[in-house]
C-alpha cells in the first residue's frame, strides 16, 4: 500500500454518523431496552483532496481514534481500515467494525476523532455531538442508569415493575381512608396508620404537664395549666438591682494603694497627682531623654553661635585671645589642631587622669565655646596624638596605645568627631610613639612613628579611610632612630619625615617618593656641634612643613648634652632629597641652659612659615617667624604666652588667616588655646 503523498494536506470529510438500528428505538416500549442487541457501528464518510482540489484515487489506509480532549489527553479507541476505495475521493467505513465501540468508551461529555492517512501526520480532531451518543442508550437496561435523565429514554408508567403497593394505584393517598376526628391524629399502632387521641393542645382529648417545680432562686410552678416561673428576689437580684447596689461602691476585699492617683486628681493642676516622667507612655521621639528636643545648632561661614543665638562673627581686636578648653584632671597633653572643613578648629589630646585620647571641637573660630568627646578609652590611649583632614572631610587621628604597645588610627565619623572607628594599625611590638600623621594622594592616613622595640623609624600609608588595609615600611634602621617623628607631603607628591638619630645625635630627613617609603632618600640635614668639639644633640621635638617652593622646612632643638646651651633652630632644603640646606636660629639661650622643646611649624597665608615652642621649665611660648620665603632670616616673638607652665604646642592658621595654637598647661594640668590677633601674635597689639 503507498503512503500518502507529500503534496496532501487538505482533508475534505463530508460527515454522515449514524448509530445504525438503535435509531429506531426512539419510539420502542420500555421492554426493547432490556435488549442488549443494538449494533454499535458509527457510518463515516468523508472526502479526500490535495492541495489543488483535486481528488485522491486512492486507496489508502486510515487509522480512526478517540480521544477524550482536543489535544493530548487519553486515547479511547482505535481501529484501522485497510485499502480503504476512494470514488472520485469519497469514501465510507464503519467505525466500530474492527474493534467494537462499547459504551464505556462514549461514557464523557467530550470525545473527539482523530483519522490518520497512509501512517501520515493526524488530521485536527473533530468532536462528537449528538448522535453518537445515542449509544449510552444501552445502559438504560438496568434500573441503575435508568434513574439518571441524562442517559435514558422516556418510559411510561406501565413499564415499570416492582411498584410498591402503596402506589400501585396509580397515586400516594395511602392515609386519605382515613377519617380522623377534631383532637386526633393519624397515629401508627405498629401495623397500620390508625386515628389517636391527641395528647398535647388543646384538641378532644386534650392533655397537660404533670408538674413544673421551682428550683433554688426561682418562684412559682404547678402541676396544671399555665405555670409561671420568676426570680427568688429574697436570693438573687436581677442586673438592674445589682447595679444599683454597687452605684458608687468598692468591693470590700478591694485594696487601696496610696501609689496611685485618681484621674481627677492627675487632671487637677497645682496640687494635684504627680508622675514620673520614667511612667508616661507615647512620649514623642524628640523628648524622649527628658531633657530637650534634640534641636541642635550649628554656626555656618560669617556667623558666630552663643547657646541658640547666631550673631555675625568678627575678627579679634586689639590683642588676642587666650582660652581654657578642659580642667578636667590632668588634661591637654600631647595636642594636635587642625582647622575641619567646617571653618573652626578641632584639637586631639590626651587625658592623662582617664588615660583617654579626647577630642575638642570648637563652635567658632575663637574656641569662645565648644564640645568635647572621649573618642576612645579602652586601657591607656592618645598620648603623641596628631591629627589630619581626611578625604570624606573627617578628622583622621594617629595616637599611641600604652596599654598595648600599638600605633592606633581613629577615623571620626562627622566633622566634630562626636564618635569614630577605631583600628590598630601596627601591633609588631611596642609601636606607635611620635606619631605625626598627614595624607598620601588618595585623602588616607599616611603616618610615620616610631617602634620602640627595634628602635626604628617606621611609616604606614592607608589604603582606605579606616586603614584596614595598608602598606608598611621600616624606613630607617640605622641604630636608635625615629624619635620626634614629623611628617609632611608636598605639593609634588613627596612625603617627608623629619626624626632624631640618638645614637648619633642628628637631626635626619627621608624622603618618600610619591608617598612610598619602600626606597626612602635618607639625609642628615644637622649634625653640627654647638661649641668645639662638645656633644651635642641635634633633632630634638622636630616639627616639619613644606614652603612654597615645595621644599621642607624643619624646625628643632639643639642642645649640649651638659645643658650649658639650646638653640631653637630652622633649617630649609634647598633641594628634593634635603642633602643641602641652609639654617638659621630663632633662639639662641647662650647660657642659660634651657632645653626648648614642643616645636610645630605651618605656613602663614603670606607663605612663609612659622613655628611656636617653649621652654621645658619657663612660663612662655615663643612664635618664631621666617621673615623670607626660604626662612634664611628669622625673628622670634618671645611673650606669646607669659604665664602658666606651658608644653606640648600645636600650631595651624585659622579660617580667618590668623595663627591659632593649642598647648598644655603644665600647671593646672588644663588643655589651653590662643587666638592670635596678627601674624606675629603679639599680645594686646593693634596695628593701624
Amino acid at each position: 500500500m503507498r503512503s500518502l503523498p507529500p503534496f496532501l494536506r487538505t482533508f475534505i470529510i463530508l460527515l454522515s454518523l449514524g448509530l445504525l438500528g438503535l435509531w429506531g428505538l426512539a419510539t420502542s416500549q420500555a421492554a426493547l431496552l432490556s435488549q442488549d442487541n443494538s449494533p454499535s457501528l458509527v457510518t463515516y464518510q468523508g472526502y479526500l483532496a490535495d492541495n489543488g482540489g483535486n481528488p485522491l484515487a486512492g486507496p489508502v489506509n486510515l487509522t480512526f481514534a478517540l480521544y477524550d480532549g482536543e489535544a493530548g489527553g487519553s486515547k479511547l479507541w482505535e481501529e484501522n481500515h485497510s485499502s480503504v476505495s476512494l470514488d472520485g475521493g469519497y469514501f465510507s467505513v464503519m467505525l466500530g467494525s474492527v474493534t467494537p465501540l462499547t459504551a464505556s468508551v462514549l461514557d464523557g461529555p467530550e470525545r473527539w476523532l482523530q483519522v490518520t492517512v497512509d501512517g501520515g501526520s493526524p488530521l485536527p480532531r473533530q468532536r462528537l455531538v449528538s448522535a453518537p451518543y445515542a449509544i449510552r442508550a444501552q445502559t438504560a437496561i438496568t434500573a441503575t442508569y435508568a434513574i439518571t435523565a441524562t442517559y435514558a429514554m422516556t418510559v411510561p408508567w406501565s413499564g415499570l415493575t416492582g411498584v410498591p403497593s402503596g402506589l400501585d394505584d396509580g397515586d400516594d393517598d395511602t392515609l386519605a381512608s382515613l377519617s380522623c376526628t377534631n383532637g386526633e391524629i393519624a397515629e401508627w399502632n405498629g401495623t397500620a396508620w390508625v386515628c389517636g387521641t391527641d395528647d398535647v393542645g388543646s384538641g378532644g382529648g386534650g392533655g397537660d404537664i404533670t408538674g413544673v417545680n421551682a428550683g433554688s432562686g426561682l418562684t412559682g410552678g404547678g402541676s396544671s395549666g399555665d405555670v409561671t416561673l420568676s426570680l427568688d428576689t429574697s436570693v438573687v437580684y436581677t442586673k438592674t438591682q445589682v447595679d444599683g447596689l454597687l452605684a458608687g461602691k468598692a468591693d470590700a476585699g478591694h485594696t487601696h494603694d496610696d501609689r496611685y492617683y485618681t484621674e481627677t486628681e492627675l487632671n487637677t493642676s497645682g496640687g494635684g497627682g504627680q508622675v514620673h516622667w520614667n511612667n508616661l507612655t507615647g512620649v514623642p521621639s524628640g523628648f524622649a531623654d527628658g531633657t530637650d528636643n534634640d534641636t541642635t545648632y550649628t554656626a555656618g561661614d560669617g556667623l558666630a553661635l552663643s547657646g541658640t543665638q547666631f550673631n555675625l562673627a568678627t575678627l579679634p581686636r586689639g590683642g588676642y585671645i587666650n582660652r581654657t578648653l578642659d580642667t578636667a584632671g590632668t588634661t591637654g597633653q600631647y595636642p594636635a589642631i587642625i582647622i575641619g572643613l567646617d571653618g573652626l578648629p578641632i584639637i586631639s589630646y590626651y587625658d592623662a587622669t582617664s588615660g583617654d585620647l579626647e577630642v575638642y571641637h570648637c563652635n567658632d573660630i575663637t574656641c569662645s565655646s565648644g564640645v568635647q568627646t572621649t573618642v576612645d578609652s579602652a586601657g591607656i590611649v592618645g598620648e603623641y596624638s596628631s591629627i589630619t583632614i581626611g578625604s570624606d572631610g573627617n578628622p583622621l587621628i594617629s595616637y599611641y596605645d600604652r596599654s598595648n604597645g600599638d600605633l592606633k588610627l581613629a577615623h571620626c565619623n562627622d566633622a566634630a568627631c562626636s564618635s569614630a572607628t577605631l583600628t590598630t594599625v601596627d601591633s609588631s611590638g611596642d609601636v606607635g610613639q611620635w606619631t605625626s600623621i598627614t595624607t598620601n594622594g588618595s585623602g588616607y592616613a599616611f603616618i610615620s612613628y616610631y617602634n620602640a622595640s627595634s628602635q626604628d623609624l617606621k611609616a604606614v600609608s592607608c589604603n582606605n579611610l579606616n586603614c584596614t588595609s595598608k602598606s608598611t615600611w621600616t624606613v630607617d634602621s640605622g641604630g636608635n632612630v625615629g624619635q620626634y617623628a614629623s611628617v609632611t607631603r608636598n605639593n609634588q607628591g613627596y612625603g617627608y619625615i623629619s626624626y632624631y638619630d640618638a645614637t648619633n645625635g642628628d637631626l635626619k630627613v627621608a624622603r618618600c617618593t610619591n608617598m612610598s617609603c619602600s626606597s626612602p632618600v635618607i639625609n642628615t640635614v644637622d649634625g653640627t656641634d654647638i661649641i668645639g668639639s662638645e656633644e651635642e644633640d641635634v633633632g630634638l621635638w622636630t616639627s616639619i612643613t613644606t614652603l612654597m617652593d615645595g621644599y621642607p622646612l624643619i624646625a628643632y632643638a639643639k642642645a649640649s648634652q651638659t645643658g650649658s646651651t639650646s638653640w631653637a633652630l630652622a633649617a630649609h632644603c634647598t633641594n628634593s632629597t634635603c642633602s643641602a640646606v641652609t639654617t638659621d636660629a630663632f633662639v639662641n639661650m647662650g647660657s642659660f641652659g634651657p632645653q626648648l622643646q614642643s616645636f610645630s611649624a605651618t605656613v602663614g597665608p603670606n607663605g612663609q612659615g612659622m613655628v611656636t615652642f617653649t621652654w621645658d621649665t619657663a612660663t612662655r611660648v615663643y612664635a618664631g617667624f621666617c621673615r623670607d620665603l626660604t626662612c634664611t632670616d628669622t625673628a622670634v616673638n618671645s611673650s606669646a604666652v607669659s604665664s602658666g607652665g606651658p608644653r606640648h604646642t600645636s600650631l595651624t592658621i585659622g579660617a580667618d588667616g590668623l595663627p591659632v595654637f593649642a598647648y598644655y598647661d603644665d600647671n593646672g594640668g588644663d588643655l589651653k588655646v590662643v587666638h592670635c590677633s596678627d601674624q606675629s601674635c603679639q599680645p594686646y597689639l593693634r596695628r593701624r
